[in-house]
């Protein structure tokens, strides 16, 4: 008895473990998709060779996304689950609001030199990748709960 149990616990554990790994996938892929797309507008806009810029630093932020989905989406997804917030809106608003501030204090802190002021430009920056960044961890909150729970009644109530 005590095995099977061991067996189910192991089982569980590996299923949340590539749940939580498709959600950075998928989060990632998102936000490399729209990195890529606003720096064609800006080239499309005048800026020279934007789309680039984009996909380079989507293709930095992507093991950022797996590494984030690895070491924040276990306890968030534990805590959670734990108290019954396992509804659709919840985990949208959950890897939206994880995300959305991960992603800039991430860049915040690698950007960062010994200067404690934050220029003008960093700052919009930070708030571009924040709202990118939000949008896709809403994206993998989705993927998460859609993997986790199916199409079930959302229990939370939303």
């Amino acid at each position: 008895m005590r095995l099977l149990s061991t067996i189910h616990a192991v089982f569980r554990l590996s299923r949340a473990a590539l749940i939580l790994l498709a959600a950075g996938v998928t989060g990632g892929g998102v936000m490399l998709c729209l990195l890529v797309l606003g720096g064609w507008v800006l080239t499309l806009t005048g800026a020279s060779n934007q789309a680039l810029g984009g996909f380079l630093l989507g293709v930095v932020a992507f093991p950022f996304w797996l590494v984030g989905a690895a070491m924040a989406g276990p306890p968030l997804w534990a805590m959670l689950h734990l108290v019954g917030l396992r509804g659709r809106r919840t985990a949208v608003t959950a890897g939206s609001l994880a995300a959305g501030s991960a992603a800039p204090v991430a860049l915040w802190a690698v950007s960062h030199d010994s200067v404690s002021v934050l220029e003008p430009n960093l700052a919009a920056g930070l708030a571009v990748i924040s709202v990118v960044a939000a949008t896709s961890g809403a994206v993998a909150g989705l993927v998460v709960h859609n993997l986790a729970y199916g199409c079930e009644e959302d229990s939370d109530g939303s």
